[in-house]
């Protein structure tokens, strides 16, 4: 895997993260501009590695590893003293009233709270039950404790709001999104002109432990509102961090919320801790590989990849990471390794894949050009006996998208100055388009729509109101 392959990981991650509702392969592929086949075979790898996960119609959302993990750090400490100095940060900082919510016996209720600077807040009496059906708390309590889920389920659906779930298979569907997406969301179901999140707090063990719930007035609830509560939220993790001491569990978190937001160096010293704490956890060990691979630091990778598999011999993402550190030789490579792994049992199939595909890419630089292809051929084949794909869906979406961007509708789009004008960025698959957008996209002066969280995105740039003359700036080749 080439370094622009990983570097491409990071920004899959940011994308979902701002399509809380998931993406399909196809939209996924329209917003990163990538090879739908390279793609696809990097989001395998990603849903292996429990980065990402997928739902029954094949949509990609964050996965359990990245999920949480700005609010783990609480795993070493009491919740509530942890919350104390940290949650009135986030209140102030957001604006809304934050809550901090915990499951008493069989009742889920908020025990802090936190006033934001708003002139107007909702008053919630602390210790009072709340609604699991239409909190967003409740929701996000029923649908990650199974018990609270079935009582939820089986009571009678009260209508509070007009729109309040009641219908049992409606709240059943929510409760399947909630796990999906990693946070909850009451749209005006528990009080009118009032949008709740909640998002949990997981313990050492991964069970939830509390949760942190935002009251934000229906006004202020935009996407962009949206997203800036989530900032805040890494914002918390990265604040809590100064409290958790040497857990490892926290340090290894905190280390992929760092990688996540391209700050490799501190994700690096994160990783460290947590190995030097714990260095027989092969999980740590690989973390700390591919943050030094993209520092890098290839000899440091490839060790920590090694001393992984000399824990876990069946780590696949170790092999297939090592595998491309490095152009392999005859003298030097992995290859019987591999297929001895391969001869035994005890890989399920997405290890496989991964395997087969770390032992083409080895192959292929040793010349062993027939054992590649057989290598690769065979984890494309265990890779479709356990993926559906319509291609009826990608061409629906191309012709969706075909029949959407004609030229009323990119001159209705708004213009965020005077003198603002889209600049594109064209080619043909594989020629530097990407490269070239994110050049022109360092500019202080230029936005680039690959940010938005917008499905689609044929414009690249939309210069802000103090914009410049890109075209001067970057002239056209001759």
């Amino acid at each position: 895997m080439s370094l622009r392959r990983y570097l491409r990981i990071f920004d899959v991650i940011a994308l979902l993260l701002q399509n809380r509702e998931g993406l399909s392969l196809t939209e996924i592929k329209e917003a990163l501009d990538l090879p739908i086949s390279s793609l696809h075979n990097m989001l395998q790898t990603m849903v292996t590695a429990e980065v990402l996960t997928t739902s029954d119609d094949l949509r990609y959302f964050i996965g359990p590893r990245v999920v949480g993990m700005a609010l783990a750090t609480v795993a070493t400490l009491d919740v509530r003293t942890l919350a104390r100095r940290s949650l009135q940060v986030l209140a102030k900082a957001v604006g809304d009233d934050v809550y901090l919510a915990m499951k008493l016996g069989e009742r889920v209720m908020y025990v802090d709270r936190w006033i934001g600077t708003q002139r107007i807040s909702l008053d919630i009496r602390l210790g009072q039950p709340l609604v699991l059906h239409a909190t967003a708390t409740g929701k996000l309590f029923a649908a990650f404790d199974a018990r609270l889920g079935a009582r939820a389920l089986e009571a009678p659906l009260s209508k509070l709001t007009a729109n309040t779930i009641t219908d049992a298979g409606k709240l059943e569907a929510e409760f399947k999104r909630i796990r999906a997406r990693g946070f909850s969301k009451s749209n005006e179901e528990a009080v009118d002109g009032i949008v709740g999140y909640a998002v949990p707090i997981y313990d050492v063990d991964e069970t939830m432990a509390a949760a942190i719930h935002i009251s934000v007035l229906s006004g202020r609830a935009s996407a962009e509102h949206e997203r800036a509560l989530i900032s805040e939220a890494l914002k918390a993790a990265e604040k809590a961090f100064e409290v958790i001491g040497t857990a490892p569990e926290a340090l290894d978190a905190l280390g992929a919320i760092f990688g996540m937001l391209a700050r490799h160096e501190r994700a690096a010293e994160l990783f460290r801790r947590a190995v030097a704490a714990r260095p027989e956890v092969p999980q740590y060990l690989v973390n700390l590989a591919a943050t030094e691979r993209m520092l890098g630091l290839l000899d440091d990778a490839e060790m920590h990849c090694t001393l992984a598999l000399a824990q876990n011999p069946g780590y696949a993402l170790a092999h297939y990471i090592r595998s491309d550190l490095r152009l392999q030789s005859a003298e030097r490579n992995h290859i019987g390794e591999m297929e001895s792994l391969l001869e035994g049992d005890g890989l399920d199939w997405r290890s496989a894949v991964l395997v087969r595909y770390a032992l083409g890419k080895e192959c292929e630089d040793v010349e062993a050009d027939d054992r590649a292809f057989a290598h690769v051929a065979a984890g494309a084949r265990l890779l479709r006996q356990h993926v559906a794909y319509d291609v009826r869906t990608d061409i629906a979406a191309v012709e969706g998208h075909i029949a959407m961007q004609n030229r009323s509708w990119l001159a209705a789009l708004a213009r965020r100055g005077s003198d603002a004008a889209p600049v594109f960025v064209c080619g043909l698959p594989r020629t530097g388009t990407t490269l070239v957008e994110r050049i022109i996209g360092a500019h202080s002066a230029v936005e680039s729509n690959t940010t938005k969280p917008s499905r689609i995105m044929p414009i690249s740039f939309v210069p802000p109101s103090s914009s410049v003359d890109v075209h001067r700036r970057f002239p056209r080749p001759a």
